[in-house]
């Protein structure tokens, strides 16, 4: 059973990609540790444990991370009309929200860890004898931290499967993606690290997309926990169909999902090839994972997955979630 930590910032993707790897029976899911990304740190650790309240997986211990950018030192909300790379491209009749807090769901009975998602990374690579995998799915600004205080560290580490990037697709600016953008310099010094990375980016996400048909067989589950993911892809749906319209009419990208169902199903992604990429630091290409196109490019630094097999996909993710009946209420 491979073992996993989460790095997540607990919007709607990243609940549905929690369920996946806690229903998994090739995963052991260490921790999850939060960070500021689609949702500020604090709105994450709540999701988080509430999420977690309601699949009866309070044992599993939560860390906070850190609240802002290493470099910009705030928390970029992509609708700042303040920054010089946002440009709204979607009707502004209708507010567009594909996060939202789970203050609906009931409260937890636990609390985050008393030490800090980077202290927590620190303690548990230095005294770990097998090596980890991390599932990144906000920004990379927790494991950037980490990797400047000790570097030799990534040596514990078996690879890190990151939610971010795109090479022909951006959503959050003209050239960049949300998790990427928010924290450029991070994603940079990961990079730099020396770690097996590989990026599952918007070119393979928007691929494996859910739809409306598909989501109706969680209704079909009459259960808590499937009714929640159902309301957490409808939510998706919505945004999508006024935002960021998919191959086919009413279906959501499921991003965060995705990315950690490689972990249980590697052909649920295709065409991954080593690359050698670099992150852009300014004015519109900031937060752009530029991908080395020359016939002699410099030597691969990660993988990047260029297409997703939706139907692979969504058939395991919703064979998983199909475990919620085993969850008692």
């Amino acid at each position: 059973m491979r073992k996993i930590i989460m790095d997540v910032d607990t919007g709607s993707d990243d609940a549905l990609a929690i369920m996946a790897a806690l229903f998994s029976d090739q995963l052991q899911l260490q921790a999850i540790c939060c960070v500021s990304g689609s949702r500020p740190v604090e709105a994450a650790m709540d999701n988080t444990l509430r999420l977690l309240h309601l699949l009866g997986r309070e044992d599993v211990p939560v860390y906070r991370g850190v609240s802002a950018a290493m470099v910009k030192g705030v928390y970029r909300d992509r609708l700042d009309p303040r920054d010089p790379a946002y440009r709204p491209r979607y009707p502004q009749t209708e507010r567009v929200r594909f996060h939202i807090d789970f203050d609906y769901l009931e409260e937890a009975g636990t609390k985050e860890q008393d030490i800090s998602a980077v202290e927590f990374y620190l303690q548990y690579l230095r005294r770990c004898e097998e090596k980890v995998t991390i599932v990144a799915t906000g920004p990379l600004t927790n494991l950037a931290m980490v990797f400047r205080i000790a570097p030799e560290l990534v040596g514990k580490v078996e690879e890190i499967v990151i939610m971010g990037g795109g090479v022909r697709l951006s959503n959050v600016s003209v050239s960049a993606e949300a998790n990427i953008w928010r924290d450029p310099e991070a994603a940079g010094c990961l990079l730099a690290s020396g770690a097996d990375l590989l990026f599952v980016p918007l070119d393979a996400t928007h691929e494996g997309y859910i739809t409306e048909t598909d989501v109706r067989k969680l209704d079909e589950m009459h259960n808590p926990v499937a009714d929640f993911a159902a309301r957490l892809c409808r939510e998706r749906i919505r945004a999508h169909t006024l935002s960021q319209p998919l191959a086919e009419p009413e279906a959501a990208a499921i991003h965060d999902a995705l990315a950690l169902c490689w972990l249980i199903d590697p052909q649920v992604l295709c065409d991954i090839r080593k690359v050698h990429c670099e992150i852009g630091l300014r004015d519109f290409s900031d937060g752009q994972t530029i991908i080395d196109p020359r016939y002699y490019p410099e030597e691969p630094n990660c993988r990047f997955a260029f297409h997703a097999d939706r139907r692979r996909f969504i058939d395991l993710l919703i064979s998983l979630l199909a475990k919620s009946r085993e969850v008692r209420a």
